[in-house]
């Protein structure tokens, strides 16, 4: 466990922060007619993906109906984004197959939303667990929140990613779906007017 005599250790990082939308709609839906194993399953085969990603990065946390990525900070653009789209996809088509047929209404939108930011994370041993401290935790959680606010069409895979991060990222290949976003993002300094990439995960 880190004691307050230990060395600081600082490692920077790009965060990823996603969620599932409408997870409550849906297991409420689910729990009427006793099928939670249903969204288990759903779980189980995102967790299977991102442990089998070729691309290294670290699953920091598992939230309930998200998770907390960590990527090296100089990852490419285009990996970063077929990553993204690879996770959104399990997620669709897992939730077509083993959960849409068992909903009584289906709830509006579907998909994920994403958070994404970069920068240095203070990393500490707690409780036995490794923790990370850090502006760039907060930001992409913000930053995920306000994506909830872009479905289209029914769908909200999106991803909102600060200006910084974005433009700091290798060049990609691919052109990727993307219009600049200003938002408020509170309790974070400078969130009044934050700049930052709506990034559409698409195929």
């Amino acid at each position: 466990m880190t004691i307050d005599k230990d060395a600081p250790i600082v490692t920077r990082k790009l965060v990823v922060i996603f969620d599932i939308s409408s997870s409550t709609t849906i297991l409420e839906d689910l729990m009427r007619c006793e099928r939670l194993d249903a969204w288990r399953n759903v779980l189980i085969s995102i967790k299977e993906v991102l442990i089998d990603h070729p691309i290294e990065f670290e699953i920091y946390k598992f939230m309930g109906d998200g998770w907390i990525l960590l990527f090296p900070p100089d990852i490419r653009k285009d990996d970063l984004f077929e990553c993204l789209n690879q996770i959104k996809n399990c997620y669709l088509y897992d939730y077509q197959e083993e959960v849409e047929p068992l909903l009584q209404v289906n709830p509006n939108p579907i998909g994920l939303t994403f958070g994404i930011d970069s920068g240095f994370l203070i990393k500490l041993e707690m409780n036995e667990q490794t923790e990370y401290l850090g502006r760039a935790i907060n930001v992409a959680a913000r930053l995920q929140g306000q994506a909830k606010g872009l479905s289209k069409d029914g769908y909200s895979n999106f991803a909102l990613i600060s200006k910084a991060c974005f433009n700091s990222l290798m060049p990609e290949e691919t052109e990727f779906r993307t219009s600049e976003k200003q938002v408020e993002l509170k309790n974070i300094t400078g969130g009044d007017r934050f700049q930052c990439f709506a990034v559409e995960v698409h195929d």
